[in-house]
Parts: structure tokens; sequence; C-alpha cells
């Protein structure tokens, strides 16, 4: 096995117990980067100089015997919407093509903290604001499955990169499905912890209002392992973003799965799913109840308003909030994509945003019933595996997801089988709020009873 074809875990204990150095390791990963990223066009701004420096201060480190972090010499990328210090970080816009943060987001300094050694940005398209992943600034990213296919949005360069083995981890970000959904398409782990468990100072764009509630940062890699130890890494308050707060993240490996009950659907009452999207969630419920937990089919009652909820809560707060945050950018730089969003909601009146806050708090109430009859919930994550370029239908191919953005509860997603095209195909895991431990211990089930990742047989 390559270097670069290990876990974060795996290779942050490597690096401890002296079986591969740091440096081996990261110049693994930047020859693997060099190797796919032509045909993925996933990362960019690749610190390589800078990154075998800092690899080689870890393996001092090392043998001076000097106190190390969990995650020592482990290489990652990071989404182009989290600020890093020093390094250019675009948001995806032409109009920060050159912008060098003077400061690290959160999430990077914690990763920084934890021993972790940057490697580049991951593409995303502009603002976030796709089901796909085209940047004006970077071009277009292609699913390592296929090339013709997208890697989803907006997280897509990090999932691609992840999947190709470039790193074993990005951190992406979730306002309506944007880890889980690349994380379906290019068969890897994601995870949306509960809302507040991470705190996303740093990120762009940080809406303010109603829509700063529907945020979440979180990991994209190639194992539960990783997910689990990267949320340990990143939780906590930071006295910076407001929805962060202080709650202590359970154990996974001490969660009885088999006393779980399993909620489980394929018709959340708007689309039945068929075929490898529902044969998945089926085979993910046939081995928890192998393990001996309790399985019923239960669906949250509002689920499938999810999308049209979330989507007119853009239109009266998250596109006021958008067009606030742009109003000094020159318009001629803007991408016909983001001027298209910046368009809408214009007409939106008090009485109408006033509906839409009434809704969203009577769905939080009608899904929050489902608790009373399951403790973790699985679902599939969109009716279909990843679609060819230029093919997007805007909430279409999101919707299974946006309610549990409107909730903020906890969603892991687990790769679980693959279609006769090869293209891979996973599953939500739901859980409670705050039980987050759980949803990893339940995923982790999964992944070892289903294969979990599958690595892409790329043609360069």
């Amino acid at each position: 096995m390559e270097p670069w074809q290990l876990s974060a875990v795996d290779m942050a204990r490597a690096i401890r117990a002296g079986e591969h150095t740091s440096s081996k390791i990261v110049s693994s990963c930047l020859e693997r980067i060099r190797t796919v990223n032509p045909s993925i066009s996933a990362i960019f701004q690749v610190q390589a100089d800078a990154a075998m420096q800092q690899a080689a201060d870890a393996d001092a480190a090392v043998a001076q015997g000097k106190p190390m972090g969990v995650l020592h010499g482990v290489p990652f990328t990071l989404k182009d919407l989290y600020d890093t210090k020093g390094v250019i970080t675009t948001a995806g816009s032409r109009v920060w093509e050159s912008r060098v943060p003077e400061t690290d987001s959160t999430v990077a300094q914690r990763l920084k903290a934890a021993g972790a050694i940057l490697l580049g940005k991951s593409n995303t398209p502009e603002l976030s604001l796709s089901d796909e992943c085209s940047s004006p600034v970077y071009g277009r990213t292609n699913n390592p499955f296929d090339l013709g296919r997208t890697p989803g949005g907006s997280s897509g360069g990090a999932a691609a990169i992840v999947a190709a083995g470039g790193v074993p981890f990005d951190i992406g970000s979730d306002v309506g499905g944007s880890v889980r959904l690349p994380a379906h398409f290019c068969g890897v782990a994601a995870f949306k912890p509960t809302l507040g468990r991470i705190p996303i100072t740093g990120h762009t764009p940080a809406y303010g209002g109603v829509f700063t509630g529907f945020s979440h940062a979180g990991p994209i890699a190639r194992s539960v392992d990783d997910l689990a130890l990267l949320v340990r890494v990143l939780s906590g308050p930071d006295y910076l973003d407001p929805l962060a707060v202080e709650v202590p993240l359970g154990d996974p490996e001490a969660v009885d799965v088999p006393s779980l009950r399993v909620g489980w659907y394929t018709d959340d009452g708007k689309a039945k799913v068929t075929g490898i999207c529902g044969d998945v969630v089926h085979s993910s419920v046939a081995a928890l109840a192998e393990r001996g937990c309790t399985t019923l089919e239960t669906s949250p009652h509002g689920v499938a308003e999810g999308g049209d909820l979330l989507v007119r809560h853009y239109l009266y707060d998250g596109s006021d909030q958008l067009r606030t945050f742009v109003a000094d950018w020159p318009r001629d730089q803007l991408g016909a994509e983001l001027l298209g969003w910046l368009e809408m909601g214009l007409d939106q009146t008090i009485a109408s945003a006033r509906a839409t806050n009434r809704r969203l708090a009577e769905i939080r109430i009608e899904m929050t019933r489902v608790w009373q009859r399951a403790d973790v919930l699985i679902a599939p994550v969109t009716p279909q595996v990843a679609f060819v370029h230029g093919d997007a239908n805007g909430t279409a191919n999101s919707w299974m997801m946006q309610g549990f953005n409107l909730t903020g509860w906890p969603v892991a997603v687990v790769p679980v089988g693959q279609d006769a095209a090869g293209m891979p195909a996973g599953v939500q895991i739901v859980g409670r709020p705050w039980r987050d431990h759980e949803v990893l211990a339940v995923a982790k089930v999964i992944e070892q009873a289903t294969g979990g990742f599958v690595p892409p047989e790329l043609r360069l």
C-alpha cells in the first residue's frame, strides 16, 4: 500500500510509531496530486514547498520526542470557502482571485494546532451556490469515477480529491447538502454534525440572519473513523461564532448499536427512490437488523418540504444577506450563476417572510416527532447517482437532504454500493440533536458490513 492510500487515523499512527515519516507521506500525497489533479481539477494553490518544510519539522519533533497533536504530520486540503492565512482564498469568485487572508478560519486553525499540514485549497462553485462544482476562477471539477460527470456541489473539489487519493481528508460546508451530495456522488464518507458543534468562523459566505442557522462545517474522508477523529478536533465554541456551543461529544465506540431503534424510508412523500439509491438503503437496514437493531419503515412528517422551505428562506433572507455581502463587488466580475442567485427574492414581502418563518417553526415540530419512534434514521441521499456535467436540476438533487439543515440534526453519509456503470451511491444516517456519536457508530457498522470506500479506477 502506498502512503497516500492510508486513512488519516493510520497516517497519524504510523508517524507516531516511526513506521512512516511525515515527509514520506506528504511527498506521496503531493505526487498523487500531480498524477490525478490534471484530470479531475479538484485542488489549487498547492503548497508543496511549505508542506514539505512543515513535514520535515514534524519529523524532527518526532525524533526529539516533542509532544504531538492527534494529526501530527498528516496532510489535508481545505474547501476554498475557508480562510487560510497566507494562502489565496477565492470563495470561487474572480473578485477574490488574489485575496490572501491575514488570519485562519477556526477550522484551519484547529487542524494546524492538531499538527495537520495544508497541501492546498479544494475547488467550489462561486460562493458555494450550485449542485455542481465549477468555479469562475479555477474551472470545472470532474468526478474521479467518471470524468464526464460532476462530483457534486458545493464541496465537490473536496470529495473528488479525497476519493482520488490526493489527501485523506478535507473539510467542506453544508447549508443544503453540500458535504453530503459530493460524498454520495464520489463514494466517500462525510459528516454534517449537529448545528453548533463546529464553528464556521472564517467561512464565506457568512450569511447572518435566519440563513446562518442552516450552515454547518463538516469533514469529508474515506473512513468513518477519520470522520470521528476530525469532529473531535474541530468541536467546541471559539467565542466568535454565536451559534457554536459547548456540548460534550460522546464516544462512538461506547454506543450500544443493537439497542437502537432504526427508522428508514425510501419514500419521503415526494418521490419513491428506486434503483441503486433505494437498494443501498435496504442493504444498510439489513446490516443493522443483523446486528440486532429493531427496524421500522418511517419518515419525519414534512421532510419532503425541506427543499422548498429552504429556498423560501433564501428568497427573503439569504438572498438579501448575499446582496449585502457583494454590494461593493464589481458586477462585471461576477459569474452568471451568482448573478442569477442575486436576482432572486427581490419581490419578497414582510407577509411572505412571516409565513416562511411560521412554517419553519411548524415543520421543526412535525419532524421532531419521528424520534418518538426511532433513535436514528436511514434515508436516501438523492434519487440518483452523479449526473453528467450541466445536468443539474436545482433542488431536485438536494431536497432529500435539505430538511435536515432546517432541523440542524447530525447526518453522516457513507458509501454502500455502486450501480451497473460503477457509479457510487451512499445513504444518509440521521440522528437526534447532539447524538453525533450515535450517528457515527451506526455509520461505522454500515461501513463494515457493506465494504465502505472503493477507490475509483481513474482513466488518466
